[in-house]
């Protein structure tokens, strides 16, 4: 079974973040110099979230107002589920599936 932390010695363990009190603009900007699709939110040291390129799409719009205007903090996606580089990649698959069927539950 091939796990996380095989991918990730493929792919790379450089993550970049972005203060929750940054704006939209400031995170695209970031995203794009590095060629990325997502930034893990930080409060000082403490991880509150993630902004991803899914965020942006689909609730930046909603807020019809300027990227420069609205904080990561209010877009980020937050309660994270989290894992380790030992987990299998089905373990994670199986998280994915758990989440999104706890989401909808709620729905």
């Amino acid at each position: 079974m091939r796990k996380i932390r095989q991918l990730l010695n493929n792919k790379g363990h450089r993550v970049f973040s972005i203060s929750k009190d940054s704006t939209v603009w400031d995170a695209l900007d970031l995203m794009t110099r590095k060629g990325i699709g997502s930034l893990i939110v930080r409060d000082g040291e403490q991880i509150v979230g993630i902004f991803t390129e899914r965020d942006y799409a689909r609730k930046v719009g909603m807020l019809n107002k300027l990227t420069k205007e609205i904080r990561v903090s209010d877009v980020m996606t937050e309660n994270l589920v989290t894992i380790t580089p030992d987990h299998t990649v089905n373990e994670c698959m199986v998280l994915n599936d758990r989440k999104a069927c706890s989401t909808l539950a709620r729905a």
